[in-house]
């Protein structure tokens, strides 16, 4: 099995918060949301985000939908000090029974569960601009391989 790998993205503004996007975990591209982005949008508490996770677990799909990073992140592992940029500290991570990060399919999943104007607000004005770097960073890598490929040309037609 291939470790686990997320990495830190953009900064994303919604309202006065501001949210550092993490890319990794359901493909290198790909952008992930934690529980506690998720409670921070929301203005609750992991334990309540948690709840409504467990709930209705059987809706989501591991893997596709839902990671959880509570067996996977060891001491040494990269991955620790990722969550800890969210608020995450090692007691927190130890005594959770689950540490979620979701896909944005598993996030919009998520969303439908939620109660309230928050989670339709989070639905219209976030998650476009959350989950859009992945066309971005396909666009700029695809510019930059262009770029070089086109470097390489000219070089060889002097």
């Amino acid at each position: 099995m291939n470790k686990l790998q997320i990495t830190l993205g953009k900064e994303i503004q919604q309202g006065e918060k501001t949210f550092t996007q993490l890319i990794g975990g359901f493909g290198e591209d790909k952008p992930v949301i934690t529980v506690r982005q998720i409670t921070k949008l929301l203005d609750s508490k992991d334990k309540v985000v948690n709840q409504t996770i467990n709930r209705n677990i059987d809706s989501f799909e591991e893997g596709i939908h839902v990671l959880d990073l509570k067996n996977s992140v060891t001491e040494s592992d990269p991955l620790l000090e990722v969550l800890k940029t969210q608020g995450y500290t090692r007691q927190s991570m130890s005594n959770s029974k689950n540490i979620y990060i979701f896909s944005q399919a598993g996030f919009l999943l998520f969303l439908k569960f939620a109660e309230g104007d928050k989670a339709v607000e989070i639905y219209k004005n976030f998650i476009e601009d959350y989950f859009k770097t992945k066309a971005e960073n396909k666009n700029m890598k695809l510019s930059i391989e262009e770029e070089i490929q086109q470097l390489k040309e000219d070089k060889n037609h002097y």
